[in-house]
């Protein structure tokens, strides 16, 4: 009995000695989770009394001074800075927590990366004779990936901690970045006159025109191609808009360089340009004639152009896809691609003949004035000297919209010869200059027609279209028999 009594005796005791050693386990935890939850200040410093901020980063070591609320670069002080930059590095030194406490000794830093740091950032206030009165330094070593986050120890602190990545985040930066780029001008789509640009060795020059040009007929085109072809063509309205939708889109990525001479523009491939572009516009805001050029230069690794303004000493960069948008386009992806489209209101008469056989359409106005003062152009059109029944009008104004509606294909170089005898021609006899329109059409290949518009030979019309084209015109004016 003695010995189970001393057993359930010492079994007891173990219990009791178990629970004993499981309180204290809980109660150290606790008190390092405590421990834990204790902020570690790093830097804490008086927003408004740093004057100066320094930094180092894998690029070099540069230092900014703040004088009237403004920060300047010590090195560059002559550049305009944008301000969000400093404001952030500075916000850093009024108050950073570590997140973690890695070793309460600044000891065995070459463990962390801090032997020699990666990036170190200083602050520093002022006496009002301009001596220093506080300065914090922040070492930055290793990047832990596995947690996000760095190695780092101060000037005013005893330790090694662990911090987030928000202060690197905004130190990688050199001055030049930093350089305020300057805005664009607005050119907005309806104040602008002449676009030109240079790409490729190819100059794209074109012209509003408010009155047209005296090779267009269509009397709805102001823009023209004035380079590349024989005379002026009449641009597509869809590409035009496309184009000023890319270049109101355009800017300046960061400032490179300033005060760039001659000498320097070899450097970034701005001596001989790689291409260029150029607007005439009117300001929106005063109302006056402006001029906007930008040469092209060089490609940069990370796939930006070296840019300047025309007569600026400053280096830009600025986005490859943003300026390929505008420049790349052809003399082929400007030209208008409806060749017969002719005001109806200017036209007399069509004379329309294929395989020998001519055929007439005539075509008159009628101005109404209605009872409340308002007035009416109708288009009547007749056949042999004849006027069209009233169904019959509404037939022939259906067919002028197809007949203008005949769209080209691809547009090409004109040839030094037409290939083959004219198979179809339409001739707009018109009340105003030019006083024909004549769209003649030769076979080019087995699967074009070359379509010339007063001599100007540049639009390949796919031949089935063509054919059904020449049989829906002959099928309705039989119609009218």
């Amino acid at each position: 009995m003695k010995k189970k009594k001393g057993l359930l005796i010492g079994g007891g005791l173990l219990f009791l000695l178990a629970a004993l050693y499981a309180l204290v386990l809980v109660m150290n935890q606790k008190q390092a989770e405590e421990k834990t939850e204790e902020k570690v200040t790093l830097l804490s410093m008086e927003r408004d009394e740093i004057v100066k901020i320094s930094y180092t980063n894998k690029e070099g070591t540069y230092h900014f001074r703040n004088i009237n609320r403004n920060w300047i670069s010590e090195e560059k002080p002559e550049e305009t800075l944008s301000q969000s930059y400093l404001v952030n590095i500075r916000n850093v030194f009024t108050g950073l927590d570590a997140e973690g406490v890695v070793d309460t000794k600044t000891q065995n830093l070459e463990n962390y990366g801090l032997d020699n740091p990666s990036y170190i950032l200083m602050a520093a206030t002022e006496t009002i004779e301009g001596e220093v009165k506080e300065e914090q330094i922040l070492y930055i070593g290793t990047y832990n990936s596995s947690i996000d986050q760095y190695y780092a120890y101060t000037n005013t602190r005893e330790g090694i901690y662990l911090i987030s990545k928000r202060p690197v985040t905004y130190i990688e930066y050199s001055v030049s970045d930093m350089i305020s780029t300057e805005n664009i001008p607005y050119m907005a789509a309806d104040t602008v006159s002449v676009y030109r640009h240079t790409w490729k060795g190819e100059t794209i020059s074109l012209e509003k025109k408010e009155e047209g040009s005296i090779y267009d007929a269509s009397d709805v085109l102001i823009w023209f191609l004035t380079t590349g072809f024989s005379h002026e063509v009449g641009c597509s309205t869809s590409i035009l808009e496309e184009l000023f939708e890319n270049t109101a889109k355009l800017s300046y990525r960061k400032t490179i360089a300033s005060g760039v001479t001659e000498a320097d523009l070899a450097q970034y491939g701005l001596d001989v340009p790689t291409g260029s572009f150029y607007m005439e516009y009117k300001d929106s805001d005063t109302g006056e004639e402006s001029v906007y050029e930008l040469l092209i230069g060089n490609l940069t690794e990370e796939q930006y152009y070296y840019v300047m303004e025309a007569q600026s000493d400053k280096v830009y960069t600025m986005s490859k896809d943003a300026i390929e948008a505008i420049v790349s386009n052809t003399k082929y992806d400007y030209v208008y691609r409806y060749p017969a489209i002719v005001n109806v209101r200017t036209v007399d008469q069509i004379v329309f003949q294929k395989e020998g056989v001519t055929d007439t359409l005539e075509i008159r106005t009628e101005t109404k004035t209605e009872e409340n003062g308002t007035t009416t152009t109708d288009y009547i059109y007749s056949y042999h000297g004849k006027d069209l029944s009233e169904e019959q009008q509404q037939t022939a104004s259906s067919l002028y919209s197809g007949i203008i509606s005949l769209g080209a294909e691809r547009i090409v170089d004109q040839p030094e010869e037409l290939l083959e005898a004219l198979d179809f021609s339409i001739v707009f006899e018109r009340n105003k200059e030019p006083e024909k329109v004549e769209v003649l059409f030769y076979p080019y290949n087995s699967s074009y027609y070359l379509c010339s518009v007063n001599g100007d030979a540049i639009y390949l019309i796919n031949q089935r279209d063509l054919e059904g084209y020449k049989n829906q015109i002959f099928a309705v004016l039989d119609s009218f028999e």
